[in-house]
């Protein structure tokens, strides 16, 4: 079976490069994608505080800024577009093996899908 299209998902270490991730898929005129704030796991184990109220977390947050990210995922029809829109976004980060910790890219094929728009 041959997907319908595949799943880019972006995970961001920083949320400051999500401008540029956002301005790489619009040029590819992909302008549908979810953005969710994250946390790696890594920085978590570092929270000695994980478990304080509410409130009081959410003003501890402001200290962790600098911890949070962002996770983008977007649906793309074909394969050579999503690989096209991977480059660049590697380019544009400057990810490679020697300048780990910005972020992962990776994708899911999709074979089934409802409730999306057809966009012209």
């Amino acid at each position: 079976m041959e997907p319908k299209g595949y799943v880019l998902f972006i995970v961001l270490s920083n949320a400051k490069n999500l401008k540029t991730v956002l301005k790489c898929l619009k040029s590819f005129n992909i302008t549908g994608a979810t953005v969710m704030d994250s946390v790696g796991s890594a920085n978590l184990y570092s929270m000695d505080d994980i478990y304080i109220p509410m409130i009081a977390s959410s003003m501890r947050n402001l200290d962790y800024s600098s911890t949070h990210g962002k996770t983008v995922f977007s649906v793309i029809k074909d394969e050579d577009t999503v690989l096209k829109v991977m480059d660049k976004i590697e380019h544009a980060l400057n990810i490679d093996i020697k300048n780990l910790g910005k972020g992962i890219m990776f994708t899911v094929p999709i074979y089934s899908m409802k409730g999306l728009i057809e966009h012209q």
